[in-house]
């Protein structure tokens, strides 16, 4: 029974560390990367043709579209030198199948042997003949490669403290105050990927959340409201902001307006008025944005 069990432990010890490799390596599908030293890349062989080698430069962009026994299938970005007559002849090829744009409907063209009289010989380096052409480099080259973010909007969700929070008054008696309580929300709305290696965006954030209000003497429009046994209430928060974000943080501007229920609040003199505060923040949730379209929004130097 023991050797049982042991035998049935083993095997799905394997089966989830196989399953955990193919997650990791799906997940890699689609997005873009960019080199950080010279590589090695093969085209894809058609039929008994030898695939042919050609050399990538440092600084160059490209995604993956496929991995078969860890290799993968690349497609590099949009190199501008191409030719007009080079991108009639390929789009109109292209089209047939439906838009010349996505990676799924194009008629991708493999490089034969009989084809080095118009394509650089073996060795050569990567360039504008290649644009929509797939090629192939190993798994283990994936490493002279950092992830490279394409500028993508996605969405985001995540939580913020403003511990510091000005609210302005109307020149009359209403005044503005300064504040540093602990004010706690939530955030929702669209993030803006930096375009780059480093993982930093910009969002652009709605909020909602719960705020400590200071109930201080002048604090009401009726004085017999105050009560020095009651010093703060808790408020709605609902506002907006710019936050910048690096990796999972993020920092920034947000204003807003409170409001507290009640008379309680229908005597409170900022009930209902604009309010900034500096916002410290962390993202819990971003949609995953791939770019699966080798259009000439990512580009590479010839």
């Amino acid at each position: 029974m023991e050797k049982k069990f042991k035998l049935i432990l083993w095997v799905a010890i394997i089966n989830l560390t196989t399953y955990s490799n193919l997650i990791a390596q799906t997940q890699v599908i689609g997005k873009w990367y960019i080199t950080t030293s010279e590589l090695s890349v093969k085209s894809l062989p058609t039929g008994k043709d030898t695939a042919i080698s050609y050399r990538v430069r440092p600084g160059t962009k490209f995604t993956i579209t496929d991995i078969k026994n860890n290799i993968y299938t690349v497609l590099f970005g949009y190199y501008y030198g191409d030719t007009i007559k080079n991108k009639k002849n390929r789009n109109a090829g292209a089209t047939k199948a439906g838009n010349p744009l996505l990676l799924k409907d194009v008629n991708f063209s493999k490089i034969k042997k009989s084809d080095l009289t118009t394509y650089p010989q073996d060795n050569a380096f990567i360039g504008n003949w290649a644009n929509f052409k797939q090629f192939t480099i190993l798994a283990e080259d994936l490493n002279r490669a950092l992830l490279y973010n394409t500028g993508n909007f996605d969405f985001t969700f995540g939580a913020l403290t403003l511990p510091l929070k000005i609210r302005f008054g109307n020149g009359g008696n209403t005044y503005s105050a300064f504040e540093e309580n602990l004010n706690l929300g939530l955030t929702f709305g669209l993030k803006y990927t930096v375009p780059g290696t480093k993982e930093q965006s910009i969002n652009m954030l709605g909020l909602i959340g719960v705020t400590s209000a200071n109930l201080d003497s002048v604090a009401f429009k009726n004085p017999k409201f105050y009560s020095s046994k009651i010093t703060s209430t808790r408020a709605i928060s609902a506002g907006a902001g710019l936050m910048y974000q690096y990796s999972a943080f993020q920092v920034g501007l947000f204003g807003g307006i409170d409001h507290i229920s009640g008379e309680l609040g229908r005597q409170w003199r900022h009930q209902d008025r604009f309010w900034m505060g500096f916002a410290i923040g962390v993202s819990l949730y971003s949609k995953d944005s791939i770019n699966k379209n080798p259009d000439e929004k990512i580009t590479n130097k010839d």
